[in-house]
């Protein structure tokens, strides 16, 4: 009941608020209207507005605490329940930041914004995290859900966290272990290859320079879990596979400054996420 009363009384004082700059004759444009704080950020102690200099995501409040903390309104192109902006590249709307990252990236070298390095087809359990701990060496999931949170080592072919493999995960109109929020999936192949040809240079410098500001965020290791070539090179997987010798294998683009291209690998590498 209180938070009822508190919401009209918000939404009174915000519309007295509004007919009083109006009135007073000063010009209330569309911008000035979104960004009217409502009073129940106030009396919350939450006042959560948006960056005047990127309105694509939104920013910290003086109360904001996590991901949870952030306000939400009109001129933010961002999710209100996962704080997800999103971006337009190459004619597909996609997450403005790697599954896991803090912001979006001020640069290709950001670390804030490098997030998670996912195991082909795993859900999000927590392996994903950079720090996250290992399993012993050939210790495999037989399942789609391995049931820790611990990077799978894998010494021997086919390379895969799981035993048997399955080609039945991360794809679109499955979804099976989807990490991506709700309405987000991986993209296939084809729209990273879309997305690549899309850059002003083939490299990490052009993958910087598209809306999405890919980053070189590196990989992890299968065989001992170390992060590797992070500030070097940028991978991301696809939801797309392909078979191949000795198993399936994965669809993935990688990219340094040296050049980018689309290629297969295996399945146990941890590598970058952008969903769109």
């Amino acid at each position: 009941m209180r938070k009822f009363f508190i919401m009209l009384t918000s939404a009174y004082l915000s519309a007295v608020l509004l007919l009083t700059l109006m009135f007073s004759g000063v010009p209330v444009q569309a911008a000035d209207r979104n960004n009217i704080v409502p009073i129940t950020s106030l009396l919350l102690g939450n006042p959560q507005v948006c960056s005047s200099s990127d309105v694509t995501q939104c920013q910290d409040g003086p109360s904001c605490t996590g991901a949870g903390g952030y306000w939400y309104n009109a001129q933010c192109n961002s999710d209100p329940e996962t704080n997800n902006g999103t971006v337009t590249s190459a004619g597909q709307v996609w997450m403005d930041r790697n599954l896991g990252a803090s912001r979006v990236a001020t640069s290709s070298t950001d670390e804030q914004a490098y997030g998670d390095l996912y195991q082909w087809g795993r859900g999000t359990d927590g392996h994903e995290k950079r720090n996250s701990g290992t399993t012993a060496l050939e210790d495999l999931s037989g399942s789609d859900v391995p049931g820790h949170s611990n990077f799978i080592l894998v010494g021997s072919s086919p390379y895969d966290w799981r035993s048997p493999q399955s080609n039945n995960l991360w794809q679109p109109t499955s979804g099976t272990n989807n990490p991506c929020p709700a309405g987000f999936r991986l993209p296939t192949n084809t729209e990273l290859e879309t997305e690549q040809a899309s850059w002003s240079s083939n490299n990490a410098a052009g993958a910087f320079a598209s809306p999405l500001k890919l980053v070189v965020a590196g990989s992890r290791s299968l065989g001992n879990g170390t992060i590797y070539n992070a500030g070097w090179h940028g991978f991301y997987w696809s939801s797309s596979w392909s078979s191949s010798v000795g198993g399936s294998r994965s669809r993935y683009l990688v990219f340094s400054s040296g050049g980018a291209d689309v290629f297969s690998n295996t399945r146990a590498f941890g590598y970058s996420v952008r969903c769109l």
